[in-house]
């Protein structure tokens, strides 16, 4: 080993009690290789650093803790260190400072007086949780200090290695440290260093989770706990020539397991049982099985055979065991349940077709069960002539009787007729003859019953055999469906085809595929729904055959009335000012007249409906087409087209607005404006409607009447006297209603 803290306490002075705990100055700093893991637990007591050194970039030492080591090979070392509350180096957590000086040949005399900022070689007082020391070049054999300090004032742990560089440590000789584990939550943990070869003594410090420290060499934990796992730290210390160095072991401890649970199903006699861990397994662990019967076992599931004198009410334990940790036991009983026996009692003989009671012993239990029987109780209603069991449930343990026959006293019936037949036919249904007696759904009678399609279905005939027993059948009638037909039209008007359609109807497991016409002209047709031209109106016995897919047929016939259809027909008269007089003139048919209506095409006119005869107006057109439709009482209809003409109103803004009259004739008075009138070359005639023109003065006086188209207005008034030249107003009035309304000037 190297004698190096042996020569700074010798140095120093410090007597080897050690009264310090190495670290806590640079008189006892604790020592550091290259190639492991450092934990030291930083408390809050501890005070800040000594006075002396030149501290440097670190205003403030709180907590701190000194390291040396002595450089084996040289090159860069790179030191990295992490404050932690959860002693875990990926989580930091603490603000860690430092300062690192060197390199020294000797740590003798080194402290405090050395430790200047001439030999500082790094320092940092930054807010992070980490930080790496960076030493470059440095030479083998040299000594460097390290002072770490917890600058968060919390407890932690301050976790640092060398992670980089190409320089190393000398590390010295160490015997290796040791415990008694892996261990268990709760056992003694014993923690062991071996002293070297050497006459000693020694001095022991120990460090470890949870601020765990000891000076003995052989330390104890009683009642470890998880928190009690990790790494730790021995100081060893030759107190004969101060060699010291530090080595580390690491601690295991496990949970103990929590009991495994298990459900014991209660099972029946003879059935296996298997018992599975819950929750489902670990990987790596052992199950062990014990019972209050001497069984043992690992097996996963644990299964075995239901014998009662065996299991009942064994108790059954499981314990599971990890990493040498063995669980506290789940204990449950284990039930089987014998199988009951059960037994059949009743007739064992019965006639043919006769039903016999049996009864299942005991009577007590649950969820009966009969082959070839519908009863779940423990009795049942069976026919004669089979063979049958009964099981049953107790404490969910089924039991199966042996079986038990009746036998058959014969009373043979063989039917006969038995056909599928449609329902609006019949067939004759014939029994085994040489019975005494016959009974048909209650009926008395022979060994033959004559059967139509309204017959109660199914069938029962009960027969009673010389030898006494009697028997009742049961005969399912197959009575095929008769398809129901039905068509139309049974009135329609003539003119052209008549589209017959079938209304046939049968239920949808059949079809209709046959279809026959009779139209009562002769004519025939085998289309579903035809068309038929008859030969004139009347009445005809039309007739329908319908054809199943099951081979019923059915018919109808219906009185068939083709009816005569009207023919629309109306006159139009044209009159005056775009009125126009409608009157009906239709021929009618078998049916009186019911409605009609007049549509006005292209025309922005309202239809008139069930009107005769009527007057309508028309502006702006000088024809209008209509359309007239006729429905009768029958439901015949018809309708007719007419282009109707249409005397327009005249155009008033034709007339002159100025005339001057002369004693020569014009050619008319729109060529020349000597007069004023509505002549026979003019714009209206004496055939239309009485009509009228008054001139009037400015005063509205009354100065002139034109009241036919003899008239002409020449300027002067009704004497003949000449008028004043001037403005005159004039109104048209015809059929008592004023057309139209202007002024004239006379000059």
């Amino acid at each position: 080993m190297k004698r190096i803290l042996a020569l700074l306490i010798v140095a120093l002075g410090v007597n080897v009690a050690m009264a310090q705990a190495p670290g806590a100055d640079c008189f006892n700093p604790l020592p550091f290789c290259t190639g492991q893991t450092y934990n030291y637990p930083a408390g809050v007591n501890n005070g800040t650093a000594q006075p002396g050194p030149n501290y440097g970039c670190l205003f403030s030492q709180p907590n701190p803790v000194w390291y040396y080591f002595q450089v084996d090979n040289p090159g860069n070392i790179d030191i990295y260190m992490v404050g932690s509350n959860t002693n875990n180096i990926n989580n930091p957590t603490n603000d860690i400072d430092f300062i690192c000086y060197g390199p020294f040949t000797s740590l003798a005399g080194v402290c405090p007086s050395q430790l200047t900022a001439a030999n500082t070689v790094d320092c940092s007082y930054s807010a992070s949780a980490t930080e790496t020391v960076n030493i470059v070049n440095a030479p083998a054999g040299a000594f460097y200090l390290l002072l770490i300090t917890n600058f968060s004032n919390s407890p932690a742990n301050i976790i640092f290695s060398q992670t980089g560089g190409n320089g190393s440590t000398d590390c010295g000789v160490f015997s290796a440290p040791g415990n008694n584990g892996p261990l268990c939550v709760g056992q003694t943990l014993q923690l062991t260093v071996d002293t070297p070869y050497s006459a000693g003594p020694y001095a022991f410090y120990w460090t470890g989770p949870n601020g765990f420290t000891s000076t003995l060499q052989n330390p104890t934990i009683p009642n470890a706990q998880l928190s009690h796992a990790g790494t730790y730290t021995i100081v060893l210390t030759d107190l004969s020539n101060f060699e010291s160095d530090t080595s580390t072991t690491t601690v295991v401890i496990n949970p103990i397991p929590a009991a495994p649970s298990f459900t014991p199903t209660p099972v029946c006699a003879g059935q296996q049982f298997c018992n599975s861990p819950n929750p489902p397994l670990i990987q790596n662990a052992t199950y062990t099985w014990t019972a209050t019967n001497g069984v043992n076992s690992t097996a996963v599931p644990y299964c075995s055979i239901g014998n009662v004198a065996m299991w009942n009410g064994v108790t059954l334990s499981l314990t599971v065991t990890v990493n040498g940790c063995t669980s506290p036991p789940f204990s449950a009983p284990i039930t089987v349940n014998p199988v009951p026996s059960l037994s059949i009692t009743g007739n064992n003989s019965a006639c043919e077709g006769t039903y016999v009671n049996l009864t299942a012993t005991p009577g007590n239990l649950s969820n009966y069960t009969w082959t070839n029987a519908s009863s779940t109780t423990n009795t049942a209603t069976v026919l004669a002539g089979g063979t049958y069991t009964v099981s049953a449930t107790q404490n969910g343990c089924t039991g199966t009787s042996a079986p038990f026959t009746v036998n058959i006293i014969p009373n043979p019936l063989d039917i006969t007729g038995n056909v599928p037949f449609c329902d609006n036919d019949s067939i004759v249904i014939t029994a085994t003859a040489g019975k005494d007696q016959y009974v048909w759904n209650g009926v008395p009678g022979g060994n033959t019953l004559t059967v139509n399609g309204s017959a109660a279905n199914p069938l029962l005939l009960t027969v009673l055999s010389s030898n006494g027993c009697e028997r009742t059948d049961t005969i399912n009638l197959d009575i095929l469906e008769t398809p129901v037909v039905d068509f139309s039209p049974e009135n329609f008007c003539d003119g052209g085809e008549v589209p017959f359609v079938d209304n046939s109807t049968i239920s949808s497991a059949n079809t209709l595929n046959g279809f026959f016409w009779d139209f009562g002209t002769g004519d025939t047709d085998n289309a579903q729904n035809p068309t038929y031209t008859f030969p004139a109106n009347g009445t005809y016995p039309v007739t329908h055959i319908v054809t199943a897919s099951n081979g019923c047929v059915s018919r109808i016939t219906k009185n068939v009335k083709v009816y005569n259809k009207p023919k629309a027909n109306f006159e139009a008269m044209p009159l005056c000012f775009g009125l126009v007089f409608f009157k009906d003139s239709t021929l009618l048919g078998d049916g009186g007249l019911d409605s009609t209506i007049f549509t006005f095409i292209d025309v922005n006119q309202s239809p008139v409906i069930n009107e005769e005869q009527f007057e309508i107006t028309f502006e702006g057109v000088q024809s209008v087409e209509v359309n007239y439709f006729v429905l009768d009482s029958n439901g015949c209809y018809h309708d007719t087209t007419k282009v109707v003409p249409i005397t327009a109103t005249p155009e008033f803004s034709k007339l002159p607005n100025v005339i001057t009259p002369s004693n020569a004739v014009g050619e008319g008075s729109f060529i020349d404006n000597d007069y004023f009138d509505l002549g026979p070359n003019g714009i209206i005639f004496d055939k239309c409607y009485d009509y009228s023109i008054t001139f009037y003065n400015r005063w509205g006086q009354k100065v002139y009447t034109i009241t036919n188209s003899e008239q002409k207005f020449e300027g002067k008034n009704s004497l003949g006297q000449k008028l004043e030249n001037g403005v005159y107003y004039y109104v048209i009035m015809a059929d008592g209603k004023k057309r139209y309304g202007g002024t004239v000037t006379v000059l």
